[in-house]
């Protein structure tokens, strides 16, 4: 069922590395339309989805505490948590059985941070959230 559009979204980070958050954060609060939560680890953003309910994901693979995969599947496991889009985010190459893991819960996105751009990231959030480029678009 794709999200209705709407003028608020909820957008949860879940990542350890604070110059990584700060640059996300910087880059998607620019967006009027989004509210921006950011966790260090998975223990923590597994709270914060289910305190906040966003209406997508941006798990970092590696964290301390609690990595993304095991907090992408416990947010599976519980029904608050079943439908949220998510977006990996991972500074690695990872490898097949990682992948294959994540994969059988379809998320949204698989991205490798040393090979994209701000931009991008923020073009998977749009059309993950179902956001019509155009019609938020300030330079229309």
């Amino acid at each position: 069922m794709p999200i209705m559009p709407k003028d608020l979204y909820k957008i949860l980070i879940v990542e350890d590395d604070k110059m990584m958050q700060e640059v996300l954060v910087g880059y998607l609060s620019k967006e009027p339309m989004f509210k921006v939560y950011v966790t260090g680890n998975g223990r923590e953003g597994l709270y914060s989805a289910f305190a906040n309910a966003p209406d997508l994901i941006l798990l970092d693979v590696m964290m301390p505490v609690m990595d993304g995969v095991t907090m992408f599947k416990e947010l599976r496991k519980d029904p608050r948590g079943k439908g949220v889009p998510v977006i990996f985010l991972t500074s690695y190459d990872t490898d097949e059985r990682v992948l294959k893991e994540i994969s059988e819960e379809k998320p949204a996105y698989y991205l490798l941070k040393s090979n994209i751009k701000m931009d991008e990231i923020m073009d998977k959030v749009k059309l993950t959230l179902g956001i019509n480029k155009s019609s938020h678009d300030n330079n229309l």
